[in-house]
């Protein structure tokens, strides 16, 4: 271990002490540590209680949240529906921070492999031209802990500044290339990372001279790159693993068997939710940073105490930030219980329901059907008069097939039979996911932050993203490949 890093190891260990001892202490009585936490929200917030649950159209035009003044705005990752633009003051900036004490000190105590050099890669994406109070996610971190962890950086945040997203990933993957001791992967979307991964082994010949790594001409010429002899050293890649980004995480996990890979939980923008240990098989509450609370199926509200293990519930969550009781649209499974605290699994959005006629999809139910039958990334968009699956190979899965398995929707089958909606289509785009990943952020997304789901429930958003993959396409030599008979795209 480096002087510097065990050096550092020791102040961050010194400097999270009191935020994991409050934590710990909450997880043996989630309830005192909820009634605490609610008092000081309550404290900080300028407007009265809501009656009921509240969503972004109730606090988008109502002026300050709380009495602290708002010292930036950082907008939402997007993938699904129109950005928020949402206040951060110095509490919920606090609460970011002491999760993120509560989780590298979690790290630096139980890694299965313990960290050595601390070299760490952490998500950025290309945002030129965007207003935001932080120039990258160290920003998070404050004036003490981001320029600690800045000593340990593998790529420099300021690459972000890049406008076009090929010149962004050359830019990363030169220098992540040049980080032979690697250990730790801080990211948002596996499908972020592999497709960094795809597009340095499709210009392999960019990336192979390296000074530093002679090796890497070797390497990087094999048909299969062997990623874990790139990095070697590489512990713990940290990035969403529920819902959609399960396959990713599956994946990565099959480049780097040595490696943990360990699901964030419920982070956002909003607000942070959980954290994950070592120890624990799902991620843990943050009870002492947001007041939680709990809908059921018929959106009644549910006491923390009567939470049921394999109970699923949509979360509405109050911030020091200043939101109150706000529906942020995730929906958790109880998955067990750790000391006295539930543990909570990420089960999928919550509404998002495409309904042309009355069919009633939703990512969840999508994913449920067709996930099983689909071995790559796919995802499903609702058109004029029926639904166009995208896949990544064209032998994976007809058409016939497909609009079978969601037809097990009872309100889809009565849809088609019904003639209100066209038979499914289906169409392979090789290397949909990063094409896919490329169409989000041409309509403004943030490639770090993208969440794969299997569904766009929006069809304007459908509509606008298809257009931006024929408009990658027609840039390279690859073509959508239809599916089955018929023309091209439909199933006939």
């Amino acid at each position: 271990m480096s002087f510097l890093f065990q050096a550092t190891s020791l102040g961050l260990r010194a400097l999270a002490g009191p935020a994991r001892r409050r934590f710990e202490e909450s997880l043996e009585d989630p309830t005192s540590a909820q009634k605490r936490t609610l008092e000081r929200i309550l404290r900080l917030s300028r407007h009265p209680w809501p009656e009921r649950p509240t969503t972004w159209r109730d606090w988008n035009t109502v002026g300050p949240l709380t009495h602290q003044r708002a010292l930036f705005s950082e907008n939402t990752s997007g993938s699904g529906a129109a950005r928020k633009s949402i206040p951060y003051n110095l509490d919920l900036l606090r609460s970011f921070r002491r999760m993120f004490l509560v989780w590298a000190d979690d790290l630096l105590r139980n890694s299965p492999r313990p960290l050595r050099t601390g070299k760490t890669f952490i998500s950025i994406s290309p945002r030129p031209g965007e207003n935001s109070g932080l120039e990258d996610d160290t920003g998070y971190l404050g004036p003490v802990l981001g320029p600690l962890m800045s000593r340990f950086l593998a790529v420099d945040p300021r690459l972000q500044s890049h406008t076009r997203s090929e010149t962004f990933f050359r830019a990363v993957g030169r220098q992540l290339l040049a980080a032979e001791d690697l250990e730790l992967c801080s990211i948002w979307s596996p499908t972020y990372f592999l497709a960094l991964l795809d597009f340095i082994q499709s210009h392999r010949g960019e990336f192979s001279e390296s000074p530093s790594r002679p090796e890497l001409r070797r390497l990087l010429g094999s048909s299969e790159v062997p990623w874990r002899r790139v990095w070697p050293e590489l512990r713990i890649i940290s990035c969403w693993d529920s819902g959609m980004a399960a396959r990713g995480a599956r994946k990565l996990k099959e480049l780097f068997p040595a490696s943990l890979i360990q699901g964030k939980g419920l982070l956002a923008t909003e607000a942070p939710m959980t954290v994950p240990l070592i120890r624990s098989e799902h991620p843990l509450p943050l009870w002492n940073e947001v007041y939680f609370e709990f809908l059921d199926a018929r959106e009644n509200l549910v006491d923390l105490t009567a939470l049921r293990e394999g109970g699923t519930y949509e979360l509405a969550i109050s911030t020091p930030g200043g939101l109150l009781r706000y529906r942020l649209g995730d929906r958790i499974q109880v998955s067990g219980f750790h000391q006295r605290s539930p543990q909570f699994a990420f089960v999928g959005r919550a509404g998002g329901v495409s309904d042309l006629v009355g069919e009633k999809l939703d990512a969840g139910l999508v994913q449920s059907l067709l996930g099983p039958l689909i071995e790559g990334p796919y995802v499903l968009l609702p058109k004029r008069q029926g639904y166009e699956l995208l896949i990544s190979s064209p032998d994976s899965l007809s058409g016939e097939r497909a609009d079978q398995a969601l037809q097990q929707a009872h309100h889809y089958r009565l849809a088609r039979d019904l003639r209100q909606l066209d038979r499914l289509e289906v169409t392979a785009i090789p290397n949909l996911e990063r094409v896919w990943l490329e169409a989000q952020e041409s309509l403004g997304l943030r490639a770090g932050d993208f969440k794969w789901s299997a569904l766009v429930p929006d069809p304007e958003r459908a509509r606008r993203l298809r257009a931006a993959v024929d408009a990658r396409l027609k840039t390279s030599s690859t073509s959508p490949s239809p599916s089955g008979l018929g023309t091209p795209g439909r199933q006939v």
